[in-house]
Parts: C-alpha cells; structure tokens; sequence
C-alpha cells in the first residue's frame, strides 16, 4: 500500500471518529475517541513526513540523472570521434 492511500484511509478513519463524537455530549465517553483521532492524526504526520522525504528523493534521483547523463553526453562523442578516426584509411 503506497504512502499516499495510507495516509487518505488514515484519514477516513479520522473523519469516521469525528462523525461519531458529534452526537456525544458526555466528555468521559469522548475521551476514548479523542485518544483514536490523536493516534490517527499523529499516524498522518508520519506518514505526510515520509511522501515529503519520498518526494524529494524522487527530485534529487532526477537531479543526478541529468547531470550524469550531461556528464555521459560528451564521453560519448568523445569515443564516436575517436572511433571515427581509426576508421578513416591513411592515404
């Protein structure tokens, strides 16, 4: 399950509890789903945390493609030159 439909089903789950606790006016009967609605909401901030850093190590991935493969690029026509060369017949 990726991050992001963990942290959506965590917040259904969230919203769930919330829906219940409207009809309740008895403060001793809310303490059990405020303690269900905190776990959620501090799961959800974890969970937030980790697609940030997942999201970040997809644009740095990227970042050092493109700077390898401009570092690649020349290496390349380098060899292509030099290949070119050999084949050329001395006259």
């Amino acid at each position: 399950m990726s991050v992001w439909s963990k942290d959506h089903a965590l917040f259904l789950l969230e919203r769930n509890f919330q829906n219940r606790l409207k009809p309740i006016y008895d403060s001793e009967t809310m303490q059990p789903i405020k303690g269900q609605i905190a776990e959620l909401t501090e799961r959800m901030a974890q969970l937030r945390r980790e697609m940030k850093i997942c999201t970040n190590v997809t644009e740095w991935s990227n970042a050092v493609e493109v700077i390898v493969n401009r570092i690649e690029k020349p290496e390349a026509t380098q060899e292509k030159s030099v290949n070119q060369e050999k084949d050329v017949p001395q006259t």
